[in-house]
């Protein structure tokens, strides 16, 4: 059997790079799948709150705000005035802690896409080895976390 010329060695270094770079491309299509699914699942009560918040207050403010003012003056013997400055800073404090729920679940949500990322940034300093002539095997792991569900979050 005849030695490779350098030429041959080249094309087939080339060719192995090749096919690994359309490995890790696959792979890390997958992976940004499972992050979108993840995302999508997540996004849902953001999705839902944000609305539901904006409805209540707009839909109903007015006319529960006046009516409660009332209730709250009588009560205390506060004047009307006082009692809608009570009933409004509490229906502020109430919609501020549904946009805060929403916010934190829309930050948990993006967040998902932190496992492609990191994952891409591991497979671009493996090919830049690569390219570079230090051969390291990239350790692929047969049942690879990412690809779990994450435990839920509180």
């Amino acid at each position: 059997m005849r030695p490779n010329t350098p030429w041959q060695e080249v094309s087939r270094n080339a060719s192995n790079l090749c096919d690994d770079a359309f490995e890790l491309s696959e792979l890390q299509l997958k992976m940004l799948r499972t992050d979108f699914a993840i995302f999508r699942r997540r996004i849902w009560t953001a999705l839902v709150l944000v609305p539901i918040s904006i409805g209540i207050l707009l839909a109903g403010l007015p006319v529960l705000a006046l009516a409660l003012a009332g209730t709250v003056g009588e009560l205390f013997g506060l004047s009307e005035t006082m009692g809608q400055w009570i009933v409004g800073g509490s229906f502020f404090l109430v919609a501020i802690v549904l946009a805060a729920l929403a916010s934190r679940t829309t930050i948990r949500s993006l967040k998902a896409f932190g496992n492609s990322q990191r994952e891409l940034e591991a497979n671009i300093r493996w090919l830049r080895k690569m390219v570079s002539g230090q051969r390291n095997s990239h350790n692929y792991n047969s049942d690879p976390d990412f690809l779990r569900e994450p435990k839920k979050e509180i």
